[in-house]
């Protein structure tokens, strides 16, 4: 009997994005950081869907991650010190899920980081750094679920 452990698989790392998301808000509203062992936490999680997935999407994971790499240097680069190091190492960390998942997370993160804004004010934001990485997790956890489980 052949049983198929991909839908697990795929619960288990929202669990992981849900959990290392609570680590996030925590360190990144409190201290201005993303600790290591969330994009570790992260980047094994996404590992271990390469290694479950990689004989149907080996192709489809390379790609996300080289997407997400120039995509973040191109960001770096026009944009100097306006992204921390945390934000760059958890966008790289989360591309391992996949090409979709990293688009649509960078897509309703900085739409959430504009709201924000919005609400806040721009005039007032103007020269004040906010924590970008609450943003990113729920585009993630939201992204996560729209792309395995819709």
């Amino acid at each position: 009997m052949f049983v198929d452990y991909s839908l697990f698989y795929q619960i288990l790392y929202v669990f992981v994005v849900f959990f290392s998301g609570v680590g996030v808000f925590y360190y990144d509203v409190r201290y201005m950081r993303i600790p290591n062992w969330v994009n570790g936490l992260l980047f094994c999680a996404g590992l271990l869907l390469f290694l479950v997935f990689q004989y149907v999407f080996y192709s489809y994971y390379l790609l996300s991650f080289l997407y997400s790499l120039v995509f973040v240097i191109l960001i770096k680069s026009f944009v100097k010190d306006k992204l921390g190091g945390g934000d760059v190492k958890y966008l790289i960390a989360s591309s391992f899920g996949g090409l979709f998942v990293f688009n649509y997370m960078v897509l309703i993160a900085s739409f959430l980081a504009l709201v924000y804004c919005g609400i806040r004010g721009f005039g007032k934001m103007k020269n004040k750094a906010f924590p970008f990485g609450p943003f990113l997790c729920v585009g993630h956890l939201i992204s996560s679920c729209l792309v395995f489980f819709l």
